[in-house]
């Protein structure tokens, strides 16, 4: 039997050739060089306080020692600022853009931000920062591209030149406090230097008082100069590398058959044959294996067991991983997207946990610095923790900022946009880690009832040893339930090797027959020779005898002389004839016994054949009796060939090897990790409230040099108490500046197909393995700058849009190529490959099921929503066309949200459109139609959050979607023609209906537009 085939072919990786990762981050920093954050109102600057502002007026500025507000905190003048739709206006003059409503750009950014101390005097060492925008927009309006990617090297000299100007001294060499003048001359300065249009800016006007520095630059931008710098230094992480070059095909294992590589091959084929014909067996039977199967998973009432291909995805991602590198998870709308990634977090916990159980006292898994941060006596003491408890960090991101992913841990939440928030004071020594931990996150709450930490070091070791003991139980009964199933595997596969082996018994028992056939021929032709031959030799002597009787008498040899030479002649023939039959005798013998050895021989293989085939014979219908036995127990979870021969629905729903009963002592193993970590996190309370604490003093005001390398230290200690962290590729870079390449060991990633491919690099950068799960096919990367800016800019390095420029390009993307289990592995030039596709859908009903099916899955997906009641379709209807001019759908709009309104339904609704104008004319007509007041608590909020462009809204999914489809006159066919093309934003909005989907306008102008004749087949008999 042979063992569980590896998960990939032996060696190191080899990434794609003709790829050049500096060049792909050149292209990409260029991009964010022109991708500011943007402001609306001053207090976005300050995270939206408002009480920080304070204004530069004219006479005098806040500092002034006659000014009335003074700030501890120092001031952050902004000076001055670009106005982005006016500068967006330019650059779309020069570079096209083929999206109708335009760029997605309002508001302005900072130009530059100088940052003084309460007095008003410049801080010590750089106090000036000048913002890339600001330096590159001119570029871009010229068209040098290439230049724009070294910012990295200009951005100190601007910034140097920049305090030069703002600094001020006295008579005796004293700094002085900048004054207005200062502050105005330093402006028209970096105004004239950096060549930006004077009708683009708008001179200093306000100050922060913080001392958290403001967002001046893309939050991408500083990670990305980063990586560029490491991978010129060859320290760049072999993750990231992989990530920017992909990898060759052969480094890939394909999950489906070699002759069928194309999705839509499979349309031509029957539903209940496309499983069959392609997913690959010998792959799955390796992937599902009981054996690579994670002994915990997440435990959550009414949550159905993983089916084939999330656990599938699970398996290779949490096994795969311990060799590095990029798991891509392709989770079509939904499907089990989340659940992959919780049961990588569960299976990650358990293995975590496994480390701790290993020492006796979970003390010695810390060892003391000997040095200490700030006083002496005071200051927390710095620890490192044993290399066995880390590489189990794990970052959840999204690029989503309006969803918690972390918030359904049944442990402690850690919101990172909060992470170094003076939430807390440090608390007193008795403070436990776990409060700590809460507060070095901004957060005071655990999700979940906690168990407080016992009052005494005997009673933290004595509930230790009791946690341990029940975890290692649990962890040996889920073990062995998993091997009990991993045996039934190689039973199967005994037989089926049986099976091999009785069929080539038979065929050498056949073989060992013939052979016996043959020699016993052989033998017989020998005995024949040799007989021959002696009869042969007892006639050549008998013929002597009668001639030696013939020999002539004396007295003939005198008279005859010639009779006896004749005689003498005969004899010498007869002599001759007798040595030829003596050898003929002579070598008949060794034949003979030759050829009755070979039959002793042959038949003796024969019936060592026939004792074999018949003992084989025994041995296979014991194993098929007992796989007979396992597959009637298992059903449909046995996984053999009939297996993938069910149809694909049915293989796609399947749980594969474990009844769902069975899957509890699964989930009494994470229970008992987390009671693990908890009873461990209580006997290391003094060292993980220090680090706690040391970590909270880093992320304020960052560690002394001589403690800069215990930073990697610091984290993995927080996420000891705090396992996941959950933040936004935007935060990242703040959250973990300062973190050395491959300090943290997972990266898990949702909705990867909505974030551009640069927003990862930060994440990939600082972790060692990473598990992306998204969608290319639902909404792209939202990109601010017009396409034929950034194609430009693509061109000038020789890097491939299509590839690695967002729309077309995101973080799924790049993970897919990069990823070592793909859909398949053997993909023409030119196409997309995808990673481990998740089809059980289990979010829509009809028809926003089959609409999405069809127009970008080929019809693979699987529909396994359970019906459910809709109060919305009782009131409303089914779903339906509401076949209106364009001039009606105000009024319809209206219409159906009366209704819902009058039968007081919960407005589980969006409203959506494929147009921001026609989006934001829908937010005031809702607004001002009053429908809300009284039905929600907050209107406004409500439509912010419910009405909008499908790629704007925040809100996943809802009870029905009124699709509002605007753009029906004649004279908009443009609009039109664009929406048509948007696959991925029609198929984003009909699967953000989970019961009801309402599309509201003129019929016959939109069905014959592109994508949307999909749509209106769908409908098609449905007259509303």
């Amino acid at each position: 039997m042979p063992s569980i085939p590896p998960l990939r072919k032996q060696g190191a990786p080899a990434a794609v050739p003709d790829t050049t990762p500096e060049r792909v981050l050149d292209v990409w920093t260029a991009l964010e060089v022109l991708s500011p954050p943007a402001f609306q109102r001053p207090e976005e600057l300050a995270f939206g306080d408002a009480g920080t502002l304070v204004s530069l007026g004219s006479e005098r500025l806040p500092w002034d020692s006659q000014g009335a507000v003074r700030s501890r905190s120092g001031y952050q003048v902004v000076l001055g600022t670009v106005k982005l739709e006016a500068a967006a206006a330019q650059l779309l003059a020069r570079h096209a853009d083929a999206r109708i409503d335009g760029l997605p750009v309002q508001g302005e950014a900072p130009l530059a931000v100088v940052f003084l101390d309460e007095t008003g005097r410049p801080r010590d060492g750089g106090f000036a920062a000048v913002s890339s925008h600001a330096w590159g927009l001119p570029l871009a309006l010229r068209g040098e591209w290439a230049t724009l990617a070294s910012w990295s090297t200009v951005d100190p000299t601007l910034a140097e030149e920049l305090g030069a100007r703002l600094r001020r001294t006295g008579t005796g060499g004293e700094p002085l406090p900048v004054d207005g003048q200062s502050l105005t001359e330093a402006f028209d300065w970096l105004v004239r230097t950096l060549g930006l249009p004077p009708e683009l800016v708008r001179a200093p006007a306000f100050a922060l008082r913080s001392s958290e520095p403001l967002p001046l630059n893309s939050p991408f931008l500083a990670d990305l100069i980063q990586a560029r710098i490491r991978l010129g230094g060859q320290v760049a992480s072999q993750q990231l590398l992989i990530y920017l070059r992909g990898l060759q095909s052969e480094h890939q294992t394909g999950l489906v058959r070699n002759d069928h590589r194309s999705l839509y091959y499979l349309r031509d084929l029957p539903p209940d044959s496309r499983t069959k014909h392609l997913l690959d067996s010998d792959v799955f039977d390796g992937v599902l294996a009981p054996g690579r199967t994670p002994p915990a998973r997440w435990p959550e009432d009414g949550r159905e067991p993983l089916v084939l291909m999330e656990q599938a995805a699970v398996n290779i991602a949490t096994l795969a991983g311990d060799l590095g590198g990029v798991t891509a998870v392709n989770a079509l709308p939904g499907t089990g997207g989340t659940a992959v990634l919780q049961d990588v977090v569960a299976a990650l916990l358990c293995s975590r946990a496994e480390a701790m159980a290993c020492f006796d006292d979970p003390a010695s898994a810390f060892t003391a610095t000997g040095a200490r941060l700030g006083s002496a006596s005071e200051g927390p003491e710095l620890w490192t923790l044993d290399g066995s408890l880390r590489g189990f960090e794990m970052l959840w991101v999204s690029p989503n900022p309006a969803t918690d992913f972390g918030a359904a841990l049944p442990v402690l939440k850690a919101v990172a946009s909060n992470l170094g928030a003076s939430a807390l004071e440090e608390g007193s020594r008795n403070d436990s880690p776990w409060r700590l931990a809460a507060a070095a996150l901004g957060d005071t709450t655990p999700l979940v009832t906690l168990e407080a930490p016992p009052p005494s070091p005997e009673e933290a070791r004595q509930q230790w040893q009791t946690a341990r003991a029940t975890f290692l139980r649990t962890l040996r009964e889920s073990r062995d339930l998993l091997q009990r199933r991993e045996e039934v595997r190689k039973r199967f596969h005994a037989a089926e090797k049986l099976d091999h082996d009785v069929a080539f018994q038979e065929s050498s028992a056949r073989r060992a027959e013939s052979e016996f056939n043959d020699a016993e021929a052989a033998r017989e032709q020998a005995r024949t020779r040799e007989s021959v031959a002696r009869e042969a030799l007892a006639v050549a002597e008998e013929k002597l005898a009668e001639h030696d009787a013939a020999r002539p008498s004396a007295m003939q040899r005198m008279l005859q002389p010639q009779r006896l030479r004749d005689w003498e002649a005969a004899l010498a023939r007869l002599e001759q004839a007798h040595q030829k039959a003596s050898r003929d005798v002579l070598g008949a013998q060794p034949h003979l016994t030759a050829s009755e050895n070979t039959l002793a021989a042959a038949s003796s293989n024969r019936d060592e054949a026939v004792r074999g085939l018949a003992t084989l014979r025994v041995r296979l219908a014991q194993a098929q009796e007992q796989v007979r036995a396992d597959r009637q127990r298992l059903g449909r979870r046995f996984v053999d060939e009939a297996f993938f021969e069910q149809g694909h629905d049915a293989v796609q729903q399947a749980t594969p090897w474990l009844d769902p009963t069975e899957q509890g002592p699964r989930d009494a193993v994470f229970v008992a990790a987390v009671a693990l970590h908890q009873a461990f996190n209580a006997v290391v309370a003094k060292p993980l409230r220090d680090s706690l604490r040391a970590l909270r003093f880093a992320l304020r005001e960052g560690l002394p040099a001589e403690h800069a390398a215990l930073l990697p230290q610091l984290w993995s200690s927080l996420f000891l108490v705090a396992p996941v962290v959950s933040t936004t590729f935007a935060s990242v870079g703040r959250l973990f500046r300062g973190l050395p390449p491959e300090s943290l060991g997972w990266l898990l990633v949702e909705d990867a197909g909505q974030a551009a491919p640069q927003e990862a690099v930060g994440a990939l950068l600082r972790t060692r393995r990473a598990v992306v799960v998204g969608d290319s096919q639902q909404l792209r990367p939202v990109v601010p700058l017009p396409d034929a800016l950034t194609s430009a800019v693509c061109a000038a390095r020789e890097i491939d849009p299509q590839r690695f420029n967002a729309p077309e390009a995101s973080v799924q993307t790049l993970a897919n190529a990069a990823s070592r289990y793909v859909l398949g592995n053997g993909r023409p030039a030119g196409s997309r490959t995808l990673g481990i596709p998740l089809w059980v859908h289990r979010r829509c009903a009809e028809p926003m099921f089959s609409v999405s099916n069809t127009l970008a899955y080929s019809g693979l997906m699987v529909h396994a929503k359970a019906p459910a009641p809709s109060r919305i379709r009782e009131v409303l209807g089914p779903s339906a066309w509401l076949d209106v001019p364009e001039d009606s759908e105000d009024e319809r709009v209206l219409e159906l949200l009366r209704r819902l309104a009058g039968a007081r339904v919960e407005p589980d609704v969006l409203i959506v459109t494929p147009f921001e104008a026609v989006a934001e004319h829908l937010r005031r007509l809702v607004l001002q139609s009053g429908l809300l007041r009284g039905w929600v608590e907050d209107p406004e909020a409500w439509v912010q959050a419910r009405v909008g462009v499908v790629q704007a809204l925040p809100t996943r999914d809802a009870e029905a979607v009124l699709f509002v489809l605007g753009a029906s006159s004649e004279a908009q066919r443009k609009e039109r023609d664009w929406a048509a093309r948007q696959l991925d934003l029609l198929n984003a909005t009909v699967t953000r209906a989970r019961e009801q989907l309402y599309v509201i306008g003129d019929r016959k102008r939109w069905s014959e537009a592109g994508v949307f004749r999909v749509l209106d087949e769908a409908f098609q008999g449905r007259v509303h």
